[in-house]
């Protein structure tokens, strides 16, 4: 053993092998290591990531605060449509020791899009979006936010909507959008996205990753930058104390 030479001729020696077949097997160890590596790098990412989130789940349950209801009320969705796709989401601010709740709408992650009137955030590790009924149809609906979402389900009084939609929960989503799109064999998308410079850009980003008929249907509300805007000025509801 003490001939010295490489790592190669070490191998040889030990399993008796020819200097290619040491050479596989200090590869088939080096690309293990490094999947094995590569590995726990993603998972301290996710769990840094679920860790920076102050925001800790403690229940959900139907919508049943007052002051949930006054806020929706004020934004002008009906009451039993928004039962029906959101909870209410009780939750607690790690940093700060509060409890919380607001109106939580769940994303593809089986996390929670919340809103309130003071605040808006996501409990859980991180953005995704929301697929809806995803295969039931040749056409997609998609929506910026899910109060444009439960907006237009409101306007067109659709309490049993059983149609393809896809809310994007942040136009930062597009790209896991597109991902999930292309999966399916829709025909046609139909877009209500916010009528200002993010809106439009993401629907050229749309037009230009996407094959098959491109509807734009924010013209329904022009003059709004949204369709809860738009909603909102239309019902034009009087505001109702908590």
């Amino acid at each position: 053993l003490n001939s010295g030479g490489s790592i190669i001729d070490l191998v040889c020696l030990m399993y008796k092998e020819t200097a290619s077949e040491a050479l596989k097997r200090l590869t088939g160890d080096f690309e293990l290591k490094s999947s094995y590596q590569h590995l726990h790098q993603k998972q301290d990412r996710i769990q840094k990531k679920q860790a920076s989130n102050p925001l800790k789940l403690t229940s959900t349950e139907p919508l049943k605060h007052k002051a949930l209801y006054c806020y929706l009320h004020d934004r002008g969705i009906n009451h039993q449509i928004a039962k029906k796709w959101t909870k209410q989401v009780n939750f607690k601010n790690n940093r700060t020791s509060k409890e919380q709740f607001a109106i939580g709408f769940k994303n593809d992650s089986d996390d929670w899009i919340v809103r309130n009137r003071y605040f808006k955030g996501i409990v859980g590790a991180g953005k995704n979006i929301s697929t809806i009924n995803d295969t039931n149809s040749d056409r997609i609906i998609i929506f910026e936010g899910f109060f444009d979402f439960l907006s237009f389900l409101t306007d067109y009084n659709l309490t049993g909507f059983k149609n393809s939609a896809l809310v994007l929960n942040s136009i930062g989503n597009r790209k896991i959008a597109i991902d999930k799109l292309k999966e399916a064999s829709f025909k046609e998308y139909i877009f209500c996205l916010d009528r200002d410079n993010g809106g439009r850009e993401t629907l050229e980003y749309f037009k230009q990753n996407l094959s098959g008929k491109i509807t734009d249907k924010s013209g329904i509300y022009k003059g709004f930058t949204d369709y809860n805007q738009y909603l909102m000025d239309k019902l034009s509801l009087p505001p109702i104390d908590t």
